[in-house]
């Protein structure tokens, strides 16, 4: 086997590594630190396992969302340590108290994001929070099987491309399997994060050492204006909002994303999973009653397994009904991929070689300027119709 799927198509699932009978796949980093696929020739039998377990090589099989919901946990503390309105938690903790395990992306004990298992209430900490970068997934996949093949009930909690993997390479349903996945607007590289990470510590006068867990969605200033916060071990930290900081502006404004992520393969109303995740941007003008700035989940439930699940938690939220079209109307990412900006290879290039300020700085200026043209050559095409006339 010489080739799973085009590489620009990858999104670095590792379903292909688990599917693997002969373990001749390894997932090795390319310049901007995304994980790829790599085959040994040696040791591959070409038996083709891994091409069927390869989800961008499937046709994309959604479902239509049974309901939507705004979603406020009544437990505030709950409520203060999530990034929306308390979703997750509740129903992870939920498939706890039921003996179930509940598997998402944490930080380890080295900094790094990966996909991680949790079979405790106290370890469920670690899985809240939004994580803006992509969780190596490792060998959960295969963990996973295990437990469902053990008769557990396990909660999955992924990016859509991750449910995409974990459900290609499993092959088959589980009636003891709930798949949530999240709105995902892209998966910025590693290399970016970690040059950000290291010009945030020479310009606080800290070293990597010190860095603790960072909160991509801290609520202090309140929910629409959330920050990008980094704590230290001496308990200092910097904050910054979204518009301010460095590395959310270049996520926003889409720089550095995994290629996948500019025609992802998973975009759609439609869905995979059981239930979906969101932050309900535009609660305060469809549902202003469930807003006030500290955080609204929008819950979008696609087959009965995620319902009665949801059913199951109602009691401990504030939910009220939505039309599942109108609740994605200001969730562009639900159904759209990111657009490629055109410096993007500049911006590449100038992490690798520049301090993460300047590399940010260097194509927003770049961006600017181009729309300053585009904007000036409209008025002087305007201006000549004029005098035509």
């Amino acid at each position: 086997m010489q080739e799973i799927t085009e590489r620009t198509k990858c999104t670095g699932c590792h379903a292909c590594l688990s599917a693997c009978p002969s373990r001749c796949i390894t997932m090795q980093p390319d310049e901007a630190g995304f994980l790829y696929p790599s085959i040994d020739a040696l040791r591959c039998t070409d038996c083709g396992l891994c091409k069927k377990a390869c989800p961008v090589e499937q046709e994309y099989v959604g479902e239509k969302a049974l309901a939507a919901y705004a979603c406020i946990a009544n437990d505030e503390a709950v409520r203060a340590k999530s990034s929306s309105g308390g979703m997750f938690t509740l129903l992870a903790s939920e498939v706890l108290h039921r003996g179930g395990v509940v598997i998402g992306a944490a930080w380890d004990d080295e900094g790094q994001l990966i996909h991680m298992v949790v079979q405790k209430e106290a370890d469920l900490p670690k899985l809240q929070g939004s994580k803006y970068l992509q969780s190596r997934i490792g060998n959960v996949l295969k963990e996973t099987k295990a437990f469902l093949e053990a008769g557990r009930t396990v909660y999955f909690s992924g990016t859509p491309c991750q449910i995409g993997g974990l459900k290609a390479y499993l092959r088959k349903p589980y009636p003891n399997l709930i798949c949530q996945d999240i709105i995902c607007h892209g998966v910025p590289s590693p290399k970016t994060w970690s040059k950000y990470l290291a010009y945030v510590c020479e310009t606080s006068g800290k070293i990597p050492a010190e860095l603790c867990a960072p909160e991509f969605r801290n609520k202090d200033h309140g929910w629409l204006g959330y920050r990008l916060k980094i704590g230290f071990s001496d308990g200092t930290s910097v904050s910054r909002a979204k518009g301010e900081d460095l590395y959310m502006q270049a996520f926003l404004n889409n720089y550095g994303l995994r290629p996948s992520c500019y025609n992802c393969h998973f975009k759609s109303a439609e869905r995979e999973s059981d239930i979906m995740l969101a932050d309900f941007w535009g609660v305060d003008k469809i549902l202003p009653q469930m807003f006030d700035d500290k955080g609204t989940s929008l819950v979008l439930v696609y087959s009965e397994k995620g319902k009665a699940l949801f059913d199951s938690v109602k009691a401990h939220m504030a939910c009220a009904a939505v039309d599942p079209s109108a609740a994605l109307a200001y969730n562009a990412s639900a159904c759209q991929s990111a657009a490629k900006p055109k410096q993007n290879e500049l911006f590449l290039r100038a992490v690798e070689s520049s301090r993460f300020d300047t590399a940010v700085h260097t194509v927003l200026k770049k961006s600017a300027a181009a729309r300053l043209q585009k904007k000036a050559r409209s008025l002087l095409r305007r201006a000549k119709t004029k005098l035509c006339r």
